[in-house]
């Protein structure tokens, strides 16, 4: 797993003191979750556009997200043999 370390000042400020507003907290929680995204989309984005397989999962529940994946799998291998 690799550290991830893009923005310690999500849980208080840079001084190390909490933040002294809710209002400044959701403000660093939003700039950590930014910095969060940007790694992963940097780690997972030239595998992704490499895939040949994308599935839309949105709004599926687990079970139906499985079997639709597994489809499609399927599909895809039978094709290349």
């Amino acid at each position: 797993m690799r550290a991830r370390r893009c923005c310690p000042e999500h849980a208080s400020g840079s001084s190390g003191r909490p933040l002294p507003t809710p209002v400044l907290r959701i403000a660093a929680l939003r700039r950590h979750y930014l910095c969060e995204i940007r790694l992963d989309m940097n780690y997972f984005g030239k595998t992704y556009r490499r895939a040949g397989l994308h599935v839309d999962i949105a709004g599926l529940d687990a079970e139906a997200s499985a079997a639709l994946i597994e489809d499609r799998v399927r599909g895809l291998l039978g094709s290349r043999e």
